[in-house]
């Protein structure tokens, strides 16, 4: 991850303060498949978990379940 990190949020609309005040910024070359129980009011998800990586999809392919 060292080769992909930035300084800064990627993201359109970062996550809230607390949180993007620790987050490690990468550049988005990789797409992982996360489950979860629910997205919180905030934005957050619930109990992530980390399945593995997707070779099957670009990061330009994905995002947020609506």
């Amino acid at each position: 991850m060292d080769k992909v990190r930035r300084e800064t949020s990627p993201l359109d609309d970062p996550p809230p303060a607390p949180v993007a005040r620790t987050a490690w910024w990468v550049d988005p070359v990789l797409v992982a498949d996360i489950e979860y129980r629910e997205i919180s009011g905030d934005g957050l998800l619930r109990h992530p978990s980390f399945r593995g990586i997707r070779t099957d999809k670009t990061p330009d392919e994905v995002g947020l379940p609506s």
